[in-house]
């Protein structure tokens, strides 16, 4: 929500401070669960770092859309979702999804990429609706790293095997 509500400030054009990410955090943020009072420290001291470190990287590039809803239809199921963010630079598209889980280096951030069921699904949907995509993302907001991927046609097909792998799963 803090990711959305940043770039949607930006798409508008109006500034938005740490201290109104901040609320946003807040207001949507579980305090249960914990099993400490210094897990709980520790998992607010990460969130202040991400909002930061989210700051400081959209400051060098503003999405084309934010929170992009999408609707395809299979033989098998009709797949609906949300895309965090799709960026694009002259010629290239860019899917990007955000995670605050950690990764210990760029190599793991890559494999996770590659393996990303999410990614290969929004890459889907959007090639249904007739863009190009050229780049998949996973950006990581703590530490800073972002996990790349470039789509092959192959993952078409591995993305429609998904979804009526599943469909069948729930239809059992």
């Amino acid at each position: 929500k803090v990711v959305e509500d940043y770039y949607l400030s930006q798409q508008r054009e109006e500034s938005v401070s740490f201290d109104q990410l901040w609320q946003t955090f807040d207001r949507y943020y579980r305090r249960e669960g914990f099993l400490d009072q210094a897990q709980k420290q520790a998992r607010e001291e990460q969130a202040e770092t991400m909002i930061k470190n989210l700051i400081e990287r959209a400051k060098r590039d503003v999405p084309k859309a934010i929170e992009r809803r999408f609707r395809v239809k299979t033989p098998e199921a009709t797949l609906i979702g949300r895309i965090d963010a799709i960026f694009t630079d002259g010629e290239k598209v860019i899917i990007v999804d955000y995670k605050t889980g950690r990764v210990s280096d760029q190599a793991e951030a890559d494999q996770r990429a590659k393996q990303s069921r999410q990614l290969l699904l929004y890459n889907f949907a959007l090639q249904q609706a007739g863009e190009e995509v050229t780049e998949l993302q996973l950006r990581f907001l703590e530490p800073v790293v972002t996990g790349r991927v470039i789509p092959k046609p192959k993952d078409l097909e591995r993305a429609a095997r998904l979804i009526s792998k599943t469909a069948q799963g729930i239809k059992e």
